[in-house]
């Protein structure tokens, strides 16, 4: 899930307490990942979305990105060259 304002973090919470598992994808100054496997990528770096994706064990059968993501610069380009999520 890629989120950047508190409806995707909300509902990214909502997904898990329903049992979903999720990563969440988060904008930051660098690539890193925290201690409950989030993500942190650099919007405008394609290769900071290739990391995610390849470091995952199973490909996601289910991409979701926050409204106010759509409107990032950078993300929607990087998304769609990296992903196709958009």
């Amino acid at each position: 899930m890629l989120a950047d304002d508190p409806r995707g973090a909300a509902l990214a919470e909502r997904l898990a307490l329903a049992g979903a598992e999720t990563v969440v994808v988060r904008p930051g100054e660098c690539f890193g990942q925290d201690d409950n496997g989030d993500f942190f990528v650099r919007p405008d770096e394609a290769d900071d979305f290739a990391e995610v994706l390849g470091s995952m064990l199973v490909a996601p059968r289910t991409r979701v990105a926050s409204a106010a993501l759509q409107h990032a610069v950078g993300w929607p380009r990087v998304i769609a060259a990296v992903a196709g999520w958009v």
